[in-house]
């Protein structure tokens, strides 16, 4: 009877102790030193924690090419966040969030190895396909970059819009995103003088690779650095206003004779009215010669190009030019018939830019145009691309024209498939 008491008051013993340890912190970490790197607003950010088994002990992080004034001024809060969050998640510090990210992920890779777990070397996820627009605050306003990803690479990049410093944030706004493009990676040297727009490009790309679906450890791939300098001084010999097809002849034209050259397009893309023209089912082709000058301009380390943006004469004298070609295209001409103003305004009458609005937004399928009775007033190349694109789908079709022929002044080729379409789907012309 002593012995099983004796051995109920041992079992009793063991248990209370197993109880006041519970909930015990011993073995969360083991203790040492843990280092991990990341990429912050101007460079390498680097976190250092010291633990012991059941605490972070001190933290150190080198940031030195982050601004004083913003990503530097937040180190000693995210100090002491990760102090008081010992291995828990920690909050970043408002207007610093690149370098808040960067200290984040720095601190994360780091307690993860002191817990004596794995880092995940998983492939980060690829980008989805698709055309994404993102900005990043700059040296002046926010700058729009626009990125476009295909089979999990970056297939166009470009500065859509901004308002950095003429010379200087100009600079780096239209060559970082040619560089990130070349080099599929955010590690691409910047433009000394122009850090915060660099910057800002890189940021911009780098949400829209998350937008994607993607990780920013895809695209940064280490690459040569070759800081290129930027200055106020910076000229340039021609500036071309537009960037349809005309423009972009003439300033791949000029910076292949060696001219620092920079074109302003008001649009969010090149190609002008061909483009526009070549949603026609039957002009499909046409969208061929602008993307031809566009990879042309692209291969052009003197042509900066941007896009949404509208010329003024303050903008162009900035640039203090030697030439300035004007090549803002046309607008169809619209006669002066009583009324007729009014009629397209309320939508009766279609241009040609409502005619392919609508083209494309499906208001003119087959079905819809058999039997429709169309009137085309201008019997030139565009009028006829609309018969064209109406005659074959049994519209009852009519052609006007002020001059004495219909098509006088097209081609051979164009007069020759006029003729046919007009007499196979009974057109009628109207000249004179």
């Amino acid at each position: 009877m002593k012995k099983l008491i004796s051995s109920l008051c041992l079992l009793l013993v063991l248990s209370g102790c197993g109880t006041s340890n519970s909930g015990s912190t011993a073995g969360k970490y083991t203790a040492g030193d843990y280092e991990a790197t990341s990429k912050g607003f101007g460079g390498d950010v680097t976190v250092k924690l010291t633990v012991s088994s059941t605490e972070i002990t001190n933290v150190e992080i080198t940031a030195d090419d982050e601004t004083p004034n913003v990503g530097g001024a937040a180190i000693e809060t995210l100090k002491e966040n990760i102090l008081k969050a010992n291995g828990e998640e920690i909050d970043g510090v408002s207007g610093a969030t690149l370098t808040s990210d960067a200290v984040k992920n720095a601190y994360n890779e780091a307690i993860t190895s002191a817990k004596g777990e794995t880092v995940s070397n998983e492939p980060a996820a690829i980008v989805k396909d698709g055309k994404y627009t993102t900005k990043a605050m700059g040296h002046e306003d926010w700058v729009y970059v626009t990125t476009q990803f295909k089979d999990g690479a970056i297939v166009k990049c470009s500065t859509t819009s901004h308002e950095e410093t003429m010379g200087i944030g100009n600079y780096a706004a239209a060559r970082v995103p040619a560089r990130i493009l070349e080099n599929q990676s955010l590690e691409v040297d910047g433009v000394s003088g122009a850090t915060v727009t660099t910057n800002a490009v890189k940021q911009a790309v780098k949400l829209a690779i998350e937008e994607a679906g993607g990780s920013a450890s895809s695209f940064s791939t280490k690459v040569e650095q070759q800081v290129v300098e930027a200055t106020k001084d910076v000229t340039y010999d021609v500036v071309v206003v537009g960037a349809g097809t005309a423009g972009l002849e003439a300033a791949c034209t000029a910076a292949e004779v060696g001219c620092n050259v920079f074109v302003l397009e008001k649009k969010d893309h090149v190609g002008g009215l061909s483009t526009f023209i070549s949603d026609l089912p039957s002009k499909t082709r046409m969208k061929d010669f602008p993307r031809y000058l566009e990879k042309r301009a692209e291969k052009l380390p003197n042509l900066y190009m941007f896009l949404n943006t509208e010329a003024t004469i303050e903008k162009i004298k900035n640039f203090k030019p030697d030439i300035v070609v004007n090549a803002t295209g046309s607008v169809p001409l619209v006669p002066a018939i009583p009324g007729l103003r009014e009629n397209i305004a309320a939508g009766n009458v279609s241009t040609i830019f409502d005619m392919i609005n609508n083209l494309n937004a499906g208001k003119y399928p087959d079905d819809f145009c058999k039997g429709k009775k169309v009137v085309v007033m201008g019997g030139g190349s565009v009028g006829l691309d609309v018969i064209e694109y109406f005659a074959p789908r049994g519209a009852e079709c009519s052609i006007v024209d002020m001059l004495p022929q219909i098509g006088m002044m097209a081609d051979p080729i164009t007069k020759c498939s006029m003729r046919e379409t007009h007499d196979k789907y009974g057109v009628k012309e109207y000249v004179n």
